[in-house]
């Protein structure tokens, strides 16, 4: 297992600054645009919930993505008066139609301004000042929450237009990202620090054998018992979990007190 980072854009133009920045070679056109370099992935989702959801399964699948794989969800969004080029972060993502949240971890942040994004599904009709307005984060976060953990899930937003310029232009796009590409750089250089060194400290298969010899997991249920025990020594790296775990009855109630356990951290 190996440090990766995963982007995804929904546009060309957002792509193309990122993929010249990092070198990045074209794999295939179909169904997505995905581009690669040794330890870096970029696909090209095309607009909406529904098309980055299907994509972000699409690079899952052919990256070999796993619990430590960052996902970085880099586009563009509106507000009532950011100026046009600022980089956001968001710390809190809702879906207009479905109302499902989500909140990304912020472990990583940099000095970015932290705001909401809210997904929507159809045409923006009012800015407001509290949050930004995309049209793919919500369906990013709910694939992404998956096949990863919160703390490598990450959307940056570059506002592409506001009350004074409302209309979308897409011929400024590639500028934009341009000019921010420094500080996505360092939001970048972090996160890749950071899959390193929990790629150095994955639940060694060892102790992984001692929960499967003990207790009875389903195919399913040995998978989440894999992302709470990785997302566990990640959080308290000293911890005995199995230990902790030992006077449980069945693999259900060992999940079961493995999630108490994470939500203490949340």
């Amino acid at each position: 297992m190996k440090p990766q980072i995963n982007f995804v854009v929904a546009l060309q133009n957002e792509a193309n600054p990122l993929i010249k920045y990092y070198k990045l070679k074209l794999l295939h056109h179909y169904p997505f645009k995905v581009y690669k370099n040794d330890n870096m992935w970029l696909i090209v989702s095309k607009v909406g919930s529904k098309m980055i959801k299907k994509a972000c399964i699409h690079l899952s699948e052919i990256s070999n993505s796993h619990l430590y794989t960052v996902w970085l969800n880099i586009g563009t969004a509106g507000h009532l008066n950011y100026p046009l080029g600022k980089l956001v972060i968001g710390n809190k993502i809702i879906d207009d139609y479905s109302k499902a949240t989500y909140y990304p971890s912020q472990i990583i942040k940099g000095k970015l301004t932290s705001i909401s994004i809210r997904t929507l599904h159809n045409k923006l009709k009012k800015y407001n000042e509290k949050e930004i307005f995309d049209m793919e984060a919500s369906g990013f976060f709910y694939i992404c929450s998956k096949i990863s953990i919160n703390e490598f899930i990450c959307s940056l937003k570059i506002i592409s237009d506001n009350k004074e310029f409302p209309e979308f232009n897409n011929k400024i796009i590639s500028s934009l990202f341009t000019k921010s590409l420094k500080d996505i750089n360092l939001i970048v250089d972090e996160f890749y620090k950071l899959s390193k060194k929990q790629c150095k400290l994955i639940y060694p298969n060892d102790e992984l054998e001692k929960f499967l010899n003990k207790w009875h997991f389903t195919f399913t249920q040995t998978f989440q018992l894999k992302k709470k025990l990785n997302k566990l020594r990640f959080l308290n790296p000293k911890v005995d979990f199995f230990y902790k775990s030992s006077s449980y009855m069945n693999s259900k109630e060992v999940l079961n007190f493995l999630e108490k356990e994470l939500m203490k951290n949340d």
